[in-house]
């Protein structure tokens, strides 16, 4: 299905709403820029479902950041979002969204069911660490089962988990409230969306806890995600694989929502049957 949007709006209307993001330090100055790249490219690409979900995403996740912490606890990576953060979190629904517009109307509807699971990964697992943070219960670890500190990458609790499903479902719901508008109509991928997006927190959790890099900072005696601690000292790898951080992870994430979100669509006898048409 090819576009006929003129696609200098998508990237305008991306532009505005990334400056003020900016300005209310949600993003970074890079984190703008590359929010602009991602926000134009869904837009542009999958129209009124694309800019519906990308907003329930960003807004819902800004808005859960900025809540307080009864328990204290710090945020590890602050809360304005840097270039790479948003192009692991948007990349992989950015790229589906480019690919409807060169695409028959057979692939639509599994590259909309994909493009929703990736964003809903990524609201998933926002939502599960967020929500998580704040609650009262500990954390434990995904694998092991045994308490692990709050912050702690694979970490899991019920409060988390439920909020996982939540953002899911909160993207899933965007999308398939606006998948019908538009010259190509699609059935309903609300279960696929959802679906894919608690699979890629899932999967977020379980590559926390395993292969991703946990650095640790000698001068403070603290574990954290950064390159250098927020005291200003470098920090060393001490267990997991190196380079694989978080922003890795969170990509590996929404390619498993993505690709689980498809799945299950292709699976369902009405994106079936459009994807025949």
């Amino acid at each position: 299905m090819r576009s006929e949007r003129n696609p200098v709006v998508p990237f305008a209307v991306a532009a505005a709403a990334s400056i003020a993001a900016y300005r209310a330090r949600a993003l970074s100055a890079d984190g703008a820029l590359a929010s602009t790249a991602v926000g134009g490219a869904i837009v542009s690409g999958a129209g009124f479902p694309g800019a519906t979900a990308l907003t329930a995403f960003f807004a819902s996740s800004t808005a859960l950041g900025r809540l307080p912490r009864a328990n204290g606890s710090p945020q590890r990576r602050g809360n304005e979002r840097d270039a790479v953060q948003v192009l692991a979190n948007g990349g992989v629904a950015a790229v589906l969204a480019v690919a409807m517009t060169s695409q028959s109307s057979r692939a639509h509807p599994l590259l909309l069911a994909g493009f929703g699971g990736a964003l809903a990964a990524a609201a998933a697992d926002t939502w599960a660490t967020e929500i998580g943070a704040r609650a009262s219960a500990r954390p434990r670890s995904i694998l092991t089962g045994r308490p692990v500190p709050v912050g702690t990458s694979g970490g899991v609790s019920l409060a988390g988990l439920l909020a996982s499903a939540a953002g899911a479902a909160s993207v899933a719901m965007a999308v398939a409230a606006s998948a019908r508008h538009g010259k190509t109509p699609v059935p309903s991928p609300l279960p696929a969306v959802a679906l894919g997006g608690i699979c890629g927190a899932l999967a977020d959790s379980i590559l926390g806890a395993s292969v991703q890099e946990v650095r640790y900072c000698e001068s403070c005696g603290e574990e954290t995600e950064s390159l250098r601690h927020r005291c200003g000292h470098p920090t060393t790898v001490v267990r997991g694989i190196p380079g694989f951080d978080n922003d890795v992870v969170n990509l590996a994430a929404t390619l498993v929502g993505a690709t689980t979100a498809a799945m299950i669509a292709r699976s369902t006898p009405t994106h079936a049957a459009a994807a025949e048409r």
